[in-house]
């Protein structure tokens, strides 16, 4: 990052970059077995201006720009199975580029009362090249050679004010991306490019921070969100560009320092995540995946919680920690008629500390040894589960040099 001083009101910041990735991975979850490989590389900048005028008014502009070169290979190696077929899927390369002006601007309207206004403007191209034969091999489609640009705005507004003791705030602001490569170029039989819209998510929250008393800070958030033109493949292996969700919740933090050596953090969060359109499944063993209009998105809890007691003596060399997790039920495919129940989980850490440069750290996660799941889904007529760690004990020693 290069920061420039051009005068006493105005800094000029430019972050140039360089990435470059490449990938090989077996598609084990699918009956071609194929192996996929996909790599690209990139250059771009980040540059802005930041103006700080009079009378608390400040400007922050700027222009954000990346081209990008990669590609996609997708091959099958095992004998052809149903319409998988034996041999090379997809072998293309897309060049994109991008450019993202932005302003935002922060005001005062009132004593104790300030607005910020902002927007960005996204534009991105993509030119795709085909690399072997254009239209359908099996159940796999390669488009022809094409060029797509999209083009979005995503406006934001928030309102702070001094209320209670703390800040309060209400917002808006809309989050925005173009379809991704793979759901534009990477094809299947009866499907098309055409018509994809960028993905698009309009959010509104409210909300309050500040201190109840000398010893309690409580922060506390309710939002509701649209997302609409969201890509995902449904259960008969098509790529649906139309998906529509919408999460309404609130989400609140409280911090509680009993004496200078014993804190207690809470936090909790409510939220319902439904499904906003309807997508019928015609395969029968994966009829669970069907989606309705009003269902609860699944893997997404109703209920989040947690809390963390600290003690922290100021006289001794030592601390201890003991944490509680709590996930709530939820269902485990769209149709929502598998449900994972929950879990609590209680973890324990403790240090000691030797000195200012040199500590042994100890920790026993899932005390109570408790079965659990990082994550469960349905799938295929079975019930999937990624098992969590049973009671895992840790020792570690620190040394800052």
């Amino acid at each position: 990052r290069i920061d420039i001083q051009a005068s006493d009101t105005v800094t000029l910041s430019i972050t140039p970059f360089m990435r470059w990735n490449e990938m090989s991975f077996l598609m084990h979850f699918v009956p071609s077995m194929a192996l996929e490989e996909n790599g690209h590389w990139s250059v771009g900048a980040q540059s802005a201006a930041y103006i700080d005028a009079h009378d608390g008014f400040s400007i922050i502009g700027g222009v954000d720009w990346e081209y990008t070169e990669g590609y996609l290979r997708e091959t099958q190696s095992i004998p052809t199975v149903f319409s998988y077929t034996q041999g090379l899927h997809y072998d293309y390369n897309v060049n994109a580029l991008s450019a993202s002006p932005f302003l935002q601007a922060r005001f005062e309207i009132a004593q104790g009362v300030e607005a910020v206004i902002g927007g960005r403007l996204d534009w991105t191209r993509y030119d795709y090249i085909n690399n072997t034969a254009d239209g359908v091999v099996g159940r796999f489609l390669r488009p022809a050679d094409r060029r797509d640009g999209f083009v979005t705005a995503s406006p934001k507004a928030s309102l702070l004010f001094d209320i209670g003791g703390g800040k309060g705030y209400v917002s808006y602001a809309r989050g925005a991306r173009p379809p991704q490569t793979t759901d534009l170029y990477r094809l299947q039989i009866n499907q098309t490019s055409d018509g994809a819209d960028p993905e698009l998510i309009d959010s509104f929250e409210a909300g309050w921070k500040g201190a109840v008393n000398e010893r309690v800070n409580l922060e506390v958030a309710a939002y509701y969100m649209m997302k609409r033109n969201f890509f995902f493949r449904d259960a008969d292996g098509y790529n649906v560009d139309d998906g529509k969700t919408r999460h309404v919740g609130v989400e609140t933090a409280l911090n509680a320092r009993f004496t200078p050596s014993i804190t207690l953090d809470i936090n909790a969060s409510y939220g319902v995540h439904t499904y906003r359109f309807d997508r019928p499944v015609l395969s029968l063993p994966n009829a669970t995946e069907a989606i309705r209009y009003g269902d609860d998105v699944d893997t997404a809890p109703r209920w989040l919680a947690g809390a963390r007691g600290t003690w922290a003596p100021e006289s001794l060399p030592v601390s201890g920690e003991i944490e509680w997790i709590f996930v709530d039920h939820y269902f485990m495919d769209a149709a929502d008629s598998q449900t994972y129940p929950g879990h609590n989980l209680v973890n324990l850490r403790g240090e000691w500390r030797f000195s200012d440069h040199l500590k042994l750290t100890l920790a026993v996660r899932n005390v109570l040894d408790k079965l659990y799941a990082e994550r469960a889904d349905y799938a295929f007529g079975s019930e999937r589960y990624f098992p969590g760690e049973e009671r895992t004990f840790s020792v570690g020693l620190r040394a800052d040099l």
